[in-house]
């Protein structure tokens, strides 16, 4: 929302690009048992880093929900402080 003090843009796979169930091969060549979901955000330094500490105050609010979804298996949030970039990865089952 334009209100909101960091960017944020979800990447998943479509439902119907999921893979079925067991090892998949995609592109014939790659394997996988797990998908993840990613949400990446652009924080700005402006104000002590506020905006990544709204972004960490918005994900731990929402993390027992996101973690108790059935096929979750780990959620991770990575920083890059050279790029300003927050992302949290979700690993599925497939």
């Amino acid at each position: 929302p334009a209100s909101s003090p960091f960017l944020c843009r979800s990447s998943f796979v479509p439902r119907r690009a999921r893979p079925g169930p067991g090892a998949t091969a995609a592109m014939g060549f790659v394997k996988f048992e797990n998908i993840a979901r990613e949400w990446r955000c652009k924080w700005s330094a402006d104000s002590d880093n506020a905006s990544l500490m709204a972004a960490q105050a918005l994900l731990e609010e929402v993390l027992p929900e996101l973690s108790s979804l059935e096929g979750v298996q780990s959620v991770q949030r990575v920083v890059c402080g050279g790029c300003l970039d927050l992302k949290v990865v979700t690993k599925l089952t497939q």
